[in-house]
């Protein structure tokens, strides 16, 4: 989705991130952090405050008694890596952006923007439009973005995932750019080299019987 903050040097912003089925039936919705600077992202999400006609409290409280309801992603297309990062177990995971991501955000597409017209979210009448990025020997990317003349942000990009769709929307946007920092682990949390160790120490935190 970065694609659709060209001109857009750094940001950050509270946001709504919603999974849709194909029907456009909310699946999955949840309210986000968002800050982006030069490329990177990073996105925090609670799993406490998602909202899920699936979601089951007994495996949420499972999950906050190990310390992984609380991620930070941290993506990095310069350097093609992907870091997940929870909090709660001062742990993270560092890897390569899976393939698929990686040329997702990789420069060199062809871009077309095909307006569709206008549309009002909230209090904002927004333009609607597609922005079709093609690369030879990938798929097209399509991406529907709206904007307000009121910020330089989108309001809301959407994008076709698999049968479903996702949809961000930004609510609260500053355009102060934010701190570098805050696109590396903290100083002091564990770097973890699989997901395996980092559930063992996750477990730890079980309470013994």
């Amino acid at each position: 989705m970065t694609h659709a903050f060209a001109g857009v040097d750094a940001f950050s912003a509270k946001a709504e991130l919603r999974l849709l089925d194909a029907a456009r039936k909310e699946l999955v919705a949840a309210p986000i952090s968002y800050a982006f600077r030069e490329g990177k992202v990073r996105i925090e999400l609670d799993l406490a405050l998602a909202k899920s006609a699936k979601s089951n409290p007994r495996d949420l409280g499972e999950m906050r008694m190990l310390g992984l309801t609380k991620t930070v992603t941290l993506m990095d297309p310069a350097r093609k890596s992907l870091t997940l990062v929870y909090p709660d177990l001062r742990g993270f995971l560092a890897g390569p952006l899976p393939k698929d991501e990686a040329a997702a955000v990789a420069d060199g597409f062809q871009s077309e923007l095909l307006p569709l017209g206008t549309e009002k979210l909230g209090a904002l009448d927004c333009d609607k439009s597609k922005l079709v990025l093609k690369r030879g020997g990938t798929n097209a990317i399509e991406l529907i973005i709206w904007r307000s003349p009121k910020q330089r942000v989108p309001v809301q990009i959407e994008a076709k995932e698999g049968p479903n769709f996702s949809q961000l929307r930004f609510i609260d946007v500053s355009p102060n750019p934010p701190a570098a920092s805050l696109f590396e682990p903290a100083t002091g949390f564990t770097r973890y080299t699989n997901a395996a160790a980092l559930l063992k120490a996750a477990e730890s935190r079980r309470p013994k019987k």
